[in-house]
């Protein structure tokens, strides 16, 4: 998310269960805009499909093919436009699944984009068919040019095991009714985005509730430094320390009851600090710390929930014309701000507040 890719192959083996729908591909092109692609031919219900998206720098293919048989080409699209995607954009498969990051394009659902199983996704750095081809009777492998591969392996610790082309096992979380919520667990004195990893997310939770979190660094995020996306109640987070990404420390839904303590986070371009409502009272917030060094819009945002704020502190190291407020207060439910060391820049606001009383 937030740059331009090298060209890239994508590949998907969809299973169809009840469907004839047909396939068809948007591609969100750089400078260009969005382009949508021909439907390809309709599916056949308990049928095994590939789907590819191919660019090889000037032209975009779009292929569908049963495994053994010949790919058809769907359509084609002339661009030397790479693929474009928002920094605030969250990709699922399948698409326009529940929402549970912060921030999001679209109000998302809870329904499914699609009718049937995928079981394998693979993203090449390299354009490999111009032609149309035979498509392969097996799940993918992972070759040299394999950026990420995975066959939706399920390790036994909830995650998902993926591969890319220099050997690394990937293990990407796993959220939904199937893995058990992680309730009363102690983790602490931790780097969780230290060691050789470049740009790494640290720590995110749902239904951690009783939790304690204390201790934790993040030193190098890519996107969030912690996130408690969900029922993290009468929980603990305490000495929580985060530099880089987007946004610092998510206090999601249902976070009521818990408590915050000598948290801060350091150089990110939108929020420090979020913290949604959504199942509970409020939670108590002490001396949170937010630095901002020219990127920053908001220290903390305050959505539908309500808190008790013990003296959070905005460090403004240096003017800032992207900077709106400290606060922003949206629809809120009730806060009490026991001082406060907020700032303001080029005439903005301590605290904004939209919509509700």
């Amino acid at each position: 998310p937030g740059h331009r890719p090298p060209r890239r192959l994508i590949y998907f083996r969809i299973k169809v269960s009840y469907s004839t729908d047909a396939a068809v591909a948007t591609v969100n092109l750089a400078s260009t805009g969005i382009h949508t692609f021909a439907a390809c031919t309709s599916q056949v219900q308990g049928t095994v499909y590939e789907l590819e998206i191919d660019w090889d720098g000037a032209t975009y293919r779009v292929w569908q093919g049963v495994p053994g048989g010949t790919a058809a080409l769907c359509g084609s699209f002339t661009s030397s436009n790479p693929l474009g995607q928002s920094p605030f954009e969250v990709i699922m498969l399948p698409p326009h699944g529940r929402s549970a990051y912060w921030p999001i394009d679209g109000q998302g659902g809870v329904d499914t984009g699609l009718v049937g199983s995928i079981d394998s996704v693979r993203f090449e750095r390299g354009s490999v068919h111009t032609t149309a081809y035979t498509v392969p009777s097996v799940k993918f492998t992972a070759d040299s040019n394999t950026f990420y591969l995975t066959n939706f392996e399920n390790p036994l610790d909830g995650t998902n095991l993926g591969y890319t082309y220099n050997g690394t096992k990937v293990y990407s979380s796993v959220t939904s009714n199937n893995v058990g919520y992680a309730a009363q667990s102690n983790i602490h004195d931790l780097d969780l985005c230290g060691g050789n990893t470049t740009n790494a997310d640290g720590l995110w939770a749902i239904g951690a509730n009783d939790s304690i979190w204390k201790n934790l660094n993040c030193s190098n995020a890519y996107y969030s430094q912690f996130d408690f996306a969900d029922n993290d109640y009468y929980a603990r987070a305490e000495n929580l320390h985060g530099f880089g990404g987007h946004y610092g420390i998510d206090y999601g839904g249902a976070f009521n009851g818990s408590m915050a303590m000598n948290n801060g986070v350091d150089e990110t371009d939108i929020v420090c600090f979020i913290h949604e409502g959504g199942g509970g009272g409020a939670f108590e917030d002490y001396h949170d710390k937010c630095v901002n060094r020219g990127t920053l819009r908001y220290g903390w945002i305050e959505d539908q929930s309500s808190a008790n704020y013990f003296y959070p502190d905005m460090d403004m190291e240096v003017g800032d014309s992207n900077f709106v407020a400290s606060v922003l207060l949206n629809s809120p439910l009730g806060y009490y701000f026991y001082g406060a060391g907020l700032a303001a820049s080029n005439g903005t606001s301590f605290i904004q507040q939209d919509n509700g009383a």
